[in-house]
């Protein structure tokens, strides 16, 4: 399938309605239907249809021959009239049936780009039709570019399918079909997200810190989940205005109104739609329509949504190194290209991700508060990204968490500021869950003006719609001024905050150890010497408490250069003195240095520069972890 560049519309066909096909398909016909709208028969494991003198001889349960690997599903199916006892049906009629079933199960995803077919004697014994049928549909599947026929090897599904195919033929069908195959590609990266969890025990460590089950207390009740130190995936929920919050939610479920009740619209509650177009005008100087705006439960499914819509098999996507892993999980599949980039203190290296990949189809990155690292994207690499990606054509996606939170100067504006027009290359991807509450999932993306109608049609087809009373409420929260004033406080508490850290930093850390930027947002990064192991360090960390992250799984496929990720969005300024003090030892512990001297830092770049705090008196003993 040719890829879907900037400049086109995607265009996506279903197995309702498919130009490519040919002649009518019925509008009734379900998910699990086939072209006909005849409910595919789904055999049991190991079992597989059996007809004619050499029955079973070549299919999927048979384990070899050319059918192996092939869905019994495909495999099973008969046309409509065939009698079970291998009787063929007309040749017009089969020759008809047979397109429509092996063009329907390449668009649905059932066969797969590269996969072998079986022969055309074994699929009329399968089906129980003509030969010539067979060889007739098959050899109209290949002119128009569903197959590909190689003499003395056989028949094989595309490996670039037409343009406007349904690209449902990623790793989603292959997971589905070939779970050991898709598995084993998976592998690298389903480890991505091991952390060490609290203690050393290992049965949530592949959960954010702070969102594994709690222990039980005494009497088999749940405990209190404890409050851990430095965790970067946390905000401060003790300063949000709940009261507020719960009478604009108590609003939502008001007797005299109950649309929070219904199902809601697919791009999401209009209200909240024009008030998230007009926070990011007044935060990121992004013009956008409400209609441009789809809410959603939370980056995962906007990347998901984004992937299914512009993406097609084979097509390279840059994103950033370390960055976040749910991109590699969501695009990392095959048959997908995953690019990594790496990344400094001025943000995502440009030209190193032009020589990585110089015609990208998608570029994904944090140009504001990247994560891990904390950097920010210089203004010269920001011109030339811009500028790269106009050239080849490609999408970007300007994801951006806690963006409204800049600890010094104007909140640079957003990559889509310059993107907004109809020919505009840039989604942007928000999130309010950082700046109200992280139980809140709610996010939302920004699309260009022309692909509107394709991200909404996309959107409608899954169900799993945010609910309405929380997309209610936020607007009423957004409406009567409480988010306005929320983000102002928000923003001197964490500025204090980053202060705090600064100067405990240059207090506590020892010289060896290099601390980021630190310019905005609620989290940074510790960077260890060369050569450092990262993983027994936070591995003692979170034995004492802390919420940290190693920084190493995120350089995927391999781990890289050790650190220690670590936030400061629910510890106030003792917490923070007292927590990086006792980071301090554990560090010089593991790095067998002694006890005492300064931070190495960025420069600058790690904080306000002359806004910085200077080094104050030493405080008291550190404080038990988790006494604050």
């Amino acid at each position: 399938m040719a890829r879907m560049s900037a400049d086109a519309v995607p265009r996506r066909a279903t197995p309702r309605q498919t130009a490519a096909t040919g002649g009518d398909i019925d509008p009734r016909a379900r998910p699990g239907d086939d072209v006909n709208g005849h409910t595919r028969r789904r055999a049991a494991p190991g079992k597989a249809p059996q007809s004619g003198r050499r029955a079973g001889a070549g299919n999927a349960a048979a384990g070899g021959g050319a059918s192996a690997g092939v869905p019994a599903a495909f495999l099973q199916a008969r046309p409509p009239g065939a009698a079970d006892d291998g009787d063929t049906a007309a040749d017009t009629d089969a020759r008809t049936w047979v397109y429509r079933h092996a063009s329907g199960a390449i668009v649905e995803g059932l066969l797969w780009p590269g996969l072998r077919l079986p022969s055309a004697r074994e699929l009329s014994r399968c089906w129980g039709v003509a030969r010539g049928a067979v060889d007739q549909a098959l050899k109209r599947l290949a002119r128009e570019g569903l197959l590909e026929r190689r003499v003395g090897r056989g028949s094989f599904v595309a490996r670039r399918l037409p343009p406007g195919m349904v690209r449902e033929v990623s790793g989603r069908a292959a997971l589905a079909h070939r779970p050991g195959v898709a598995l084993h590609a998976l592998a690298p990266l389903l480890r991505l997200g091991r952390q060490p969890a609290v203690g050393g025990q290992d049965g949530d460590a592949a959960l954010p810190p702070g969102e594994g089950a709690t222990a039980p207390a005494a009497g088999g009740a749940p405990a209190a989940p404890r409050m851990l130190w430095l965790n970067p995936r946390v905000p401060d929920t003790a300063l949000f205005p709940l009261a507020a919050w719960r009478r604009c939610l108590g609003a939502a479920h008001a007797e005299a109104d109950r649309a929070s009740l219904c199902y809601g619209l697919p791009g999401g509650w209009p209200a909240l739609r024009e008030a998230t177009a007009r926070h990011l005008a007044l935060t990121r100087a992004i013009e956008c329509r409400p209609e441009q705006v789809l809410i959603l439960n939370g980056p995962l499914q906007a990347l998901d949504l984004v992937v299914r819509v512009l993406l097609e098999p084979g097509d390279s996507v840059v994103v950033e190194r370390p960055g976040y892993m749910s991109i590699a999980r969501t695009v990392g599949l095959p048959p997908l290209d995953l690019r990594g980039a790496p990344v400094d203190d001025d943000g995502l290296d440009v030209e190193a991700a032009r020589r990585e990949c110089a015609r990208p189809s998608l570029v994904y990155l944090h140009p504001l508060n990247q994560y891990p690292t904390g950097a920010r994207l210089s203004a010269a690499r920001r011109t030339a990204l811009l500028a790269w990606v106009e050239a080849c054509r490609a999408w970007v996606i300007e994801g951006d968490h806690l963006g409204e939170v800049v600890h010094d100067g104007a909140v640079p504006p957003a990559l889509m500021r310059a993107g907004t027009r109809d020919d505009g290359q840039v989604l942007f991807l928000g999130t309010f869950n950082g700046l109200m509450f992280p139980g809140l999932r709610l996010s939302y993306l920004v699309v260009p003006p022309r692909l509107v109608p394709a991200f909404t049609a996309v959107r409608g087809l899954f169900g799993d719609h945010p609910p309405l009373a929380p997309q209610q409420a936020l607007a009423a929260f957004m409406g009567g001024g409480h988010l306005g004033t929320h983000l102002r406080r928000m923003r001197e508490v964490y500025r204090t905050r980053r202060n705090a850290v600064l100067a405990a930093a240059q207090r506590h850390l020892p010289a060896e150890v290099r601390l980021g930027p630190l310019l905005g947002g609620t989290h940074g990064c510790l960077h260890l010497p060369a050569g450092c192991d990262d993983e027994p360090l936070v591995q003692g960390l979170a034995a004492a408490g802390f919420g940290v992250e190693m920084l190493s799984p995120y350089f995927w496929p391999q781990r890289g250069t050790g650190g220690v990720v670590f936030g400061y969005g629910a510890d106030d300024e003792q917490r923070i003195d007292a927590s990086l003090r006792l980071a301090g030892a554990h560090i010089r512990q593991a790095l067998r240095l002694p006890g005492d001297g300064g931070l190495k830092r960025a420069g600058a770049a790690a904080g306000a520069g002359a806004g910085a705090p200077a080094a104050g008196r030493r405080p008291g003993p550190p404080v038990a972890p988790g006494r604050g």
